[in-house]
């Protein structure tokens, strides 16, 4: 287990600067799927620890999910919360392609101390060579297999799919092959399958898998993107649109789907989440026309709607405290680790031991720096999402009194009709009774 908590290369070779990693054993990267008749099949959820997820979008233990969308939309964010809140306890993370500048930042501020010592992160990032970005997807992937034979249950989680494919297009116009769909060799779509397959249920464990994949102009049928679609499990869209309201994370719910849905949840799981989706739809097709009061969807189901919007903004608001709440205390947590070392850095200290704490004591520092930053963030996202809980209370308040004052004019023209209509009929007896 020594690699857990470690940050390595697309070698295995560990660059946090800790110590060498203990009982090293040299394996292939190159793994084999499990055969199609051992697989188990998938009979239990994997809580991820994102309610639109695991309500809406519920994924199995040993399933592979794509999280599709286009840059700048959430995705590094969204796996930073599925490697926090799932109840796996081993957790292999392979950023590929990532900007230099994010790797830090995403394993002490995203990740945090608790994330990262249950989960080993292997990096190749965009500057490096097409074969390291390359071998890098390979090795987390093995990583993610030895823990599996194991026993254990394990989430794989690959940032981006995509930044692997444009890794093996590099590799493979330079040896020459033909370039296909949009400038992707034929080894792009050969190679996507040996990767993604080694993913899934053994007979000894299980690794979940979730891809992000990188959509090119936010086109989900882009080639790899539609390569990959084809292969995994299911999908989920994460919409600009969405994004740029604040909401996150910025799951499109009508667009994403699980295909081991049925498998893993109950009837009446299932019930109440196709009444969500058909709510939600009947409001996507007509919000132009509900928004300026020309579509004459009755006011109840439009007060149901603004109820789910009010929930799910109320869960995601608890959900953003308790966020903050974590990065308030890893901040104490490396103020106190920056403290206690600089107390150590004024004694006396022979020069290997000077060095030593002069660059933990910087690290500390960078550290405090970097939980700062992401309590701020983390500030940030509660009071946008408390705007968003009142916008919502107000607008399902507007909707509720509209209901009571169609529901008081329903009564009181039901009233009047049944006066009239005894009022008629007495009339009539009395007519009767003059003949």
């Amino acid at each position: 287990m020594g690699l857990l908590g470690r940050v390595v290369n697309a070698l295995g070779e560990p660059i946090d600067g800790g110590p060498p990693i203990s009982n090293v054993q040299f394996v292939s990267s190159d793994g084999t799927p499990p055969a199609a008749m051992e697989r188990d099949r998938i009979t239990e959820p994997m809580p991820l620890g994102v309610r639109a997820i695991d309500t809406m979008i519920p994924c199995g233990r040993g399933q592979r999910l794509g999280i599709f969308a286009g840059s700048g939309v959430g995705k590094s964010s969204l796996l930073s919360m599925i490697v926090r809140g799932t109840t796996a306890p081993i957790s292999v993370l392979a950023l590929v392609g990532e900007r230099g500048r994010e790797v830090r930042e995403f394993v002490e501020g995203d990740l945090g101390p608790e994330g990262l010592a249950r989960s080993v992160v292997v990096v190749a990032t965009s500057d490096e060579p097409s074969l390291v970005r390359l071998r890098a997807a390979f090795t987390a992937t093995r990583i993610a297999e030895y823990f599996r034979d194991l026993g254990n249950d394990v989430v794989l989680c690959m940032d981006s799919v995509t930044r692997v494919a444009m890794a093996q297009r590099e590799v493979g116009l330079a040896a020459g092959e033909p370039p296909a769909t949009r400038g992707y060799p034929p080894s792009v779509f050969g190679l996507m399958p040996r990767l993604l397959e080694r993913a899934g249920m053994s007979p000894t464990g299980s690794i979940t898998g979730l891809y992000t994949v990188l959509v090119d102009g936010d086109d989900l049928n882009d080639p790899i993107a539609d390569n990959v679609r084809s292969i995994l499990d299911g999908h989920i869209v994460l919409s600009r649109k969405l994004a740029t309201q604040g909401h996150f994370p910025a799951i499109d719910v009508l667009e994403s789907i699980s295909r081991a849905e049925k498998a893993i949840t109950t009837r009446e799981q299932r019930e109440a989440s196709v009444a969500v989706r058909r709510l939600m739809a009947a409001k996507r097709d007509a919000k132009d026309l509900i928004d300026i009061g020309a579509q004459p969807t009755p006011k109840e189901t439009l007060l149901r709607i603004r109820r789910i919007e009010e929930d799910l903004a109320k869960a995601e608001l608890a959900q953003a405290a308790q966020d903050e709440r974590d990065a308030l205390e890893r901040l104490h947590a490396s103020r106190e680790q920056y403290r206690r070392l600089v107390n150590e850095l004024a004694g006396p200290l022979e020069p290997e031991q000077f060095t030593r704490l002069h660059a933990a004591t910087t690290a500390a520092a960078t550290s405090v720096m970097t939980m700062e930053g992401s309590v701020h963030a983390a500030t940030d996202v509660v009071a946008q999402t408390r705007s968003r809980v009142l916008n919502a209370a107000m607008r399902t308040s507007g909707i509720e009194r509209l209901v009571e004052r169609d529901n008081e004019v329903r009564q009181a023209e039901s009233l009047a009709a049944d006066q009239k209509a005894a009022e008629e009929s007495n009339a009539g007896r009395r007519a009767r009774g003059r003949k």
